[in-house]
């Protein structure tokens, strides 16, 4: 059948249960459709073993087990996660449930004997939809790594100009020194200090090229703590040929240190490059006479918000979602930038929202939550 994914061709399902009695339950029940292969846990140590041996295709744990709670078997964010789970409980509770889902559950179901009974269906259906939404995210994955190759790809005159410019002192500099030690009596301190400036200049070109390495790298998502702060200055570095080119001041906004977020730092900087890069675009399109864009960091009670504000023309009120694939108010756009930004955002649990800025311009508003300790 579709669902089956083992190599005898029957599903393998890992059943982590301490109360025997629901466990042998479950375990006839799956017997009798004669289509999986249950294997049964009574703890979370026991359930790691068995999945350390071999990855089950799904696995069915109860929320409460005596060394953990079910959730803890999660082996990553739900998009890095080896196989789906299904989380059973014994009384049903609303905000256990979403907790449970934001931290990477596929579903939540209260114990019942209707329940039990269809559980073979639903572990079922429950591998389809995982191997669809897996499809869907190396897709979306794909797509993000060709959007930051093809920004890179438009980016190249001001990367090229950021590193000729290390490299051109570095050639002076090697000159200086040259003529230094071809004197009878070599200025020491001067060379010093030439030596030191290209270490400086090597330094400078080095840390561009590794940037822009990190940006485009096709990797997997992984989140860490980073600084937002930190993320928008390295995107400004990235755009500042951009921006010069296009007569645009960028004034970044922050009253304090914003608090410390847990996320993939390549994707939201390729949120971040989106937004300023499109505020350019508008700008130029529209020659405006005040050319500026404002990046704003504000700290909330549980979220960071970023807003990218600029003095273009506006959001055209025909345009029905701003946020769609293939949505644009460009000439030559693809409307792709807003669509793949919004992807990520939602992924990330934040919120990525538009609307009119002061000077009549468009105002995009990046909101994440902060990291919980």
């Amino acid at each position: 059948m579709e669902a089956a994914s083992g190599d005898d061709g029957r599903l393998h399902v890992l059943i982590v249960e301490d109360e025997p009695a629901h466990a042998e339950l479950m375990e006839t029940i799956f017997a009798s459709h004669g289509r999986h292969h249950v294997v049964i846990a009574s703890d979370i140590a026991s359930a790691r073993q068995s999945i350390a041996t071999k990855s089950p295709d799904i696995v069915i744990a109860d929320l409460r087990l005596p060394d953990g709670q079910g959730t803890d078997l999660i082996s990553g964010y739900q998009h890095q996660a080896d196989y789906p789970l299904v989380l059973l409980t014994s009384h049903g509770d609303e905000q256990i449930a979403v907790e449970a889902m934001k931290s990477g559950i596929l579903d939540y179901l209260v114990k019942s004997n209707g329940v039990f009974a269809e559980l073979p269906g639903i572990a079922e259906r429950a591998v389809r939809e995982w191997h669809e939404v897996r499809r869907r995210r190396e897709a979306e994955k794909a797509l993000m790594h060709v959007s930051r190759l093809a920004t890179m790809g438009e980016l190249i005159a001001g990367i090229s100009h950021e590193i000729n410019q290390p490299l051109f002192a570095v050639k002076n500099l090697s000159q200086a020194c040259r003529k230094i030690l071809d004197q009878d009596q070599p200025d020491m301190a001067f060379l010093s200090q030439c030596v030191n400036d290209i270490s400086i200049a090597a330094e400078w070109a080095g840390e561009v090229v590794h940037r822009l390495k990190r940006f485009i790298r096709n990797q997997e998502p992984e989140r860490r703590e980073a600084d937002i702060s930190e993320l928008v200055d390295e995107t400004v570095d990235l755009l500042k040929f951009e921006l010069a080119r296009s007569r645009i001041t960028l004034q970044v906004e922050s009253t304090e240190p914003a608090p410390v977020l847990h996320v993939d730092r390549i994707q939201i900087q390729q949120v971040l490059v989106n937004l300023i890069k499109n505020a350019i675009e508008a700008i130029d399109e529209s020659n405006a006479t005040v050319r500026e864009i404002t990046v704003r960091i504000e700290s909330q009670a549980e979220h960071v918000v970023v807003s990218v504000s600029d003095t273009g023309p506006g959001i055209p009120a025909d345009v029905e979602n701003i946020f769609a694939a293939f949505a644009t108010t460009k000439t030559e756009g693809m409307g792709m930038s807003l669509a793949i930004s919004q992807t990520i955002t939602a992924a990330h649990a934040g919120q990525l929202t538009h609307d009119s800025s002061v000077s009549g311009g468009a105002n995009f508003t990046l909101r994440l939550p902060v990291a919980t300790r």
